[in-house]
């Protein structure tokens, strides 16, 4: 087995470790496409002991470092301990969007739609670039500075790894996060570069991502991959995008707006929780990204909510009556409040009961059209949050005139 141990020290008067020796295990050289030697028995044993879970002493609740304020929604969309993926199609802004989320974290501010919530001995940020020159990832690290200001320069480090090989920024990329003090974002800008080709290649794509599982787990920080899109549609590439899908929190995708080519939109792919609102932002004349302000996403949902004679649709949350809503929601809730998933799959099924035919995605915007209109509220708990009904904000849409809209 390949193993690298160096020594790592611990933060003194804070609560954020990194072990004194750390060990990194090379399952796959992807130089030579040979498995090496499996773990023995021994070292099986010990993986097995910490992968076991105690049902007698309750997990703690992974803590939020990410929110996206848009619209009328505050959404969740990073804990520490997990990773998310930003994907787009080439020059849609991607590295700019970024800035954002860079800014946050931080400064423990609000950043144009993102808040940073990460705790003040985790913010520590890296970018590693696998794809730009050293003057354009430069660049774009200062653009993320200017937003929340130079006096922060020294919690963001910086690396540039373009003219390395796949293996190399793999494994450099490991020992910095590994001996980075007070690390709470890793922001990777090119993961498809960390091997030789995770795109055709499975066994490449799921080396990737279980090294990004694992960093985030072992270090309880968030990291955020970008992924570039397929060119002929919107899926993100190959093996590597289907196993980055399959175990992200979140997927965002940044698309150029079709109605204004200066300006981009980011928007919810998958969401562990609920989706935020998409946001538009641009570039002012000095390169930094800003949030159009008047751009509304419910301006845009209601356009693709009504039909070519400019009526709304009926099965869709605006275009559904009064009544429709109380039903559906008095069936939904029949049962106990559960986890956001399930309570979107209960408002499909509620509305097909009630001849309402609406997909997965129909289900979610009426689960967010509820939430907005405060009938039904989410319930931190453990092990997961659900979202339960307001029984009074329900009478009082009860009492209003049937067949007007809920509001």
């Amino acid at each position: 087995m390949n193993y690298h141990s160096r020594p790592v020290q611990k933060v003194e008067g804070q609560g954020l470790f990194v072990p004194k020796t750390v060990q990194i295990e090379n399952d796959f050289d992807f130089n030579t496409n040979v498995k090496q030697q499996e773990p023995d028995h021994e070292n099986y044993s010990k993986i097995i002991e910490n992968a076991e879970i105690n049902l007698s002493i309750d997990e703690a609740i992974p803590p939020t470092c990410f929110t996206i304020e848009s619209g009328k929604i505050t959404a969740p969309v990073g804990t520490l301990g997990n990773f998310s993926i930003a994907t787009g199609k080439a020059k849609s802004r991607k590295t700019t969007g970024l800035a954002f989320f860079i800014g946050a974290a931080i400064s423990g501010n609000k950043v144009g739609p993102v808040r940073g919530h990460f705790p003040e001995d985790q913010r520590v940020v890296v970018l590693a670039d696998t794809e730009q020159s050293r003057y354009h990832v430069q660049r774009s690290a200062k653009r993320a500075l200017r937003l929340v200001g130079s006096h922060l320069q020294s919690n963001l480090k910086v690396y540039a790894f373009r003219k390395n090989d796949p293996r190399t920024r793999l494994k450099s990329i490991e020992q910095i996060v590994y001996n980075t003090p007070n690390l709470g974002l890793l922001v990777i800008d090119g993961i498809r570069d960390l091997a030789q080709d995770p795109i055709l290649e499975a066994d490449q794509a799921n080396e990737i991502i279980t090294h990004l599982m694992k960093w985030s787990e072992e270090l309880r920080i968030h990291i955020i991959g970008v992924i570039h899109q397929n060119k002929s549609d919107s899926n993100i590439r190959g093996h590597l995008g289907t196993e980055a899908v399959n175990k992200a929190e979140t997927v965002f995708s940044v698309a150029k707006n079709p109605e204004d080519k200066e300006t981009s939109i980011v928007s919810p792919e998958y969401c562990r929780d609920i989706d935020f609102e998409p946001f538009v932002f641009g570039i002012d004349e000095t390169s930094l990204p800003y949030l159009v302000d008047d751009w509304k996403a419910e301006e845009k949902g209601k356009r693709s909510n009504q039909d070519s004679q400019g009526k709304t649709k009926k099965n869709t949350p605006e275009g559904t009556p009064n009544e429709k809503h109380i039903a559906i929601l008095i069936r939904v809730y029949e049962q106990e409040a559960e986890s956001y998933g399930k309570m979107v799959s209960r408002i499909k099924a509620a509305a097909g009961y009630y001849s309402l035919a609406i997909g997965d995605n129909a289900a979610r915007d009426f689960m967010a059209y509820y939430i907005q209109h405060q009938l039904i509220h989410k319930v931190e708990q453990k092990p997961f949050p659900v979202y339960a009904l307001n029984a009074d904000k329900l009478e009082e849409t009860r009492l209003r005139q049937p067949g007007t809209l809920v509001c």
